[in-house]
């Protein structure tokens, strides 16, 4: 059955080094990349700033503040990673949606072997989806979803990090494909649907289309707005907390570890502590539970709670976050 997940990804790409001695990344640029002229696509994060490639910045809503802000999570070298790590121009992206839409040929020119494409958008199990703008029941390929948009079979792929959103779609049956690439994440998502929606409609000469999105338009910026408000005034009410740890701050700071999840690094920042977990890294405000306090580790994220855990002396052995235990070592 079909479930959302990264692990998959990660595993294969591990597998792939294994059997090949090649990483997925130099992997994806000699199969792909290489061979569809995706001169302005990499999965090197060293590699565009090497070649002095412009790179869309991310932002996001920093609650605090009101403002739309840098997010301070960078993409690097050490977070791409082959469940989601690639930059990309938006004319190679046109590139790879008429190579899929056209079984594998690139300006006549078979670039990947048809069969390999026809599978990759074939449905092995049934999906559900509930987010628009390709809502209801689909099927899930190799990495593609199978739906429709209206009474039309539409295959995509969106992706997301903290600060950007992509779209990627293309009917089959029309060869129409759209690519989106937006640089915000709060309301960015639905602004590249909207934009890709617009598109179908337009090719499909839609009645009345003009009113329909800007309607569409101006709803998702009352969203917005409201959204914002919303943010700002819980981190208003946030702000008003005091810190509820029972201890003196130095006694938390240490090293965590899970087997599953890795390490967390809690260390003192000024009157708070800050939070590291590989790439992830936040200075934690306080929470309304004893030996708590609340994490943002993905930038303009909900909020998570890290709990410090006593031994029958007192002592802080262990923490609880994310629905693990990490053993204090250090």
């Amino acid at each position: 059955k079909y479930a959302y997940t990264n692990l998959g990804y990660n595993i294969y790409g591990l597998l792939l080094q294994h059997s090949l001695k090649m990483k997925w990344q130099d992997l994806l640029q000699k199969r792909i990349f290489d061979r569809a002229g995706l001169k302005n696509t990499t999965a090197y994060v060293s590699r565009a700033k090497a070649k002095k490639w412009r790179v869309a910045a991310p932002y996001f809503l920093d609650a605090s503040t009101n403002a739309i802000t840098r997010s301070p999570l960078n993409k690097t070298d050490a977070n791409m990673q082959s469940a989601g790590g690639m930059y990309m121009s938006i004319a190679d992206l046109g590139k790879w949606i008429s190579l899929n839409m056209n079984d594998g040929k690139l300006r006549g020119k078979q670039v990947i072997p048809a069969e390999l494409i026809r599978k990759a958008h074939t449905g092995y199990t049934t999906t559900t989806r509930e987010q628009p703008p390709f809502s209801g029941d689909g099927e899930y390929g190799l990495g593609w979803q199978i739906g429709k948009y209206k009474n039309d079979k539409v295959i995509y792929h969106h992706g997301g990090f903290p600060g950007y959103r992509s779209h990627v779609s293309f009917m089959p049956d029309k060869k129409i494909g759209v690519g989106v690439l937006v640089n915000n994440d709060l309301v960015g998502g639905r602004a590249a649907d909207i934009i890709a929606t617009y598109a179908y409609d337009l090719a499909s000469r839609m009645d009345g289309i003009n009113e329909v999105y800007e309607k569409q338009l101006n709803d998702l910026a009352d969203q917005f707005a409201a959204r914002r408000s919303q943010a700002h005034a819980a981190a208003l009410e946030r702000a008003q907390r005091t810190w509820r740890l029972t201890k003196p701050i130095v006694e938390y700071v240490g090293n965590y570890r899970s087997d599953l999840h890795g390490s967390i690094e809690i260390a003192v920042a000024g009157n708070a502590l800050s939070v590291r977990m590989g790439n992830l890294t936040c200075i934690s405000t306080p929470y309304t539970e004893p030996d708590t306090i609340r994490v943002e580790m993905i930038p303009g994220g909900n909020g998570e709670v890290i709990k410090f855990n006593k031994d029958t002396n007192g002592k802080i052995v262990s923490l609880s976050y994310g629905g693990a235990d990490f053993v204090r070592t250090l």
